[in-house]
């Protein structure tokens, strides 16, 4: 069954992609003052904030799914709510640093990637 992202890929390596997001997304906050982190796209959308914090959470999640799946026999990928977990972490970070979470925990997780053999990948 083919990873539910990978009409996004165009066919590219998806740790290539995975690479290019750390200094994309930098790029695309990197002239904001803080109330621009604050800012929404449209009513009742998350804000830029929330978004960074939203795609640390995913990276943690998700290199946290990877070493799961590398280590144990039939593992059962655990769902989680990305709204309650905005909740949690409301007011605990403010833009640039939930952009430096998501860069750190991203290169971390592209330290295993990029090792992976095809058999891992597979998994």
């Amino acid at each position: 069954m083919p990873a539910p992202y990978a009409e996004y890929l165009n066919g590219r390596d998806p740790v290539d992609v995975m690479v290019e997001t750390i200094p994309k997304t930098r790029a695309a906050v990197s002239r904001f003052r803080p109330e621009d982190f604050e800012r929404s796209h449209a009513p009742g959308k998350w804000t830029a904030r929330e978004v960074l914090i939203h795609m640390a959470h995913a990276e943690i999640v998700f290199g946290t799914r990877v070493r799961f799946a590398l280590t144990t026999d039939d593992y059962i990928v655990q769902p989680f709510d990305q709204d309650a977990w905005m909740v949690l972490d409301q007011k605990g970070l403010d833009g640039p640093a939930a952009l430096a979470l998501f860069s750190f925990a991203r290169a971390f997780n592209l330290g295993l990637y990029r090792q992976l053999s095809k058999e891992d990948r597979a998994k």
